[in-house]
């Protein structure tokens, strides 16, 4: 295993991923492109935990899948969390995809799995990402790569259900109310989803 810390850019802003990559694999003399799962942690926008960042790529790795953790955009002072949250998940897939030589990944099996705050990002993306009309307007469209499924662990799916309590809470988060409710984003062409 090979453990890389990896800074992206997205609009200007660094961002950091850590990359959890197996091993090539070469048995019976044919070198396999393994599945990737992309990990976003909760912490109710405000933090990552870290249960849910290294032990769950460590599953992932004694599953047979290369996994990357991506600390997202928080709350913070003078930004929200959406849209900017969205595209460094784009951007993460973008870079994963351009590894597939160098680290084995096989792009057609990028699973994204997010847990609580990350799986709102996770399901959101999911609506948005696989829209050709919001993808656009959320400006995904121009990242390459796509992911193959979802899986959302004790999710935050609609911000009016209960978390965030305040209105000021939500619009810390987002001012842009349509991603405040992560179903009403999902049409036909969203990725399968396990919840």
């Amino acid at each position: 295993m090979q453990i890389m810390n990896q800074t992206l850019t997205t609009n200007h802003q660094d961002f950091q991923v850590t990359a959890y990559w197996l091993d090539s694999n070469q048995d019976f003399n044919n070198t396999r492109h393994q599945p990737v799962v992309i990990i976003c942690p909760g912490g109710g926008f405000r933090y990552h935990s870290q249960r849910e960042t290294e032990p769950i790529a460590l599953k992932a790795l004694a599953e047979g899948c290369h996994a990357v953790v991506l600390p997202y955009q928080l709350i913070e002072p003078d930004q929200m969390v959406y849209p900017t949250a969205l595209q460094q998940l784009a951007k993460t897939i973008e870079w994963i995809t351009d590894q597939s030589d160098t680290q084995k990944v096989d792009p057609e099996r990028i699973v994204l799995v997010g847990f609580s705050a990350g799986g709102h990002l996770v399901a959101t993306f999911n609506g948005i990402a696989t829209n050709p009309e919001l993808n656009t307007q959320y400006q995904l469209d121009s990242y390459r790569g796509h992911h193959a499924a979802v899986i959302l662990s004790y999710p935050v799916i609609d911000l009016d259900a209960g978390f965030p309590k305040e209105e000021s809470e939500k619009e810390r988060i987002t001012t842009d109310q349509r991603l405040w409710h992560a179903q009403d984003t999902l049409t036909k062409w969203a990725k399968p989803c396990f919840v």
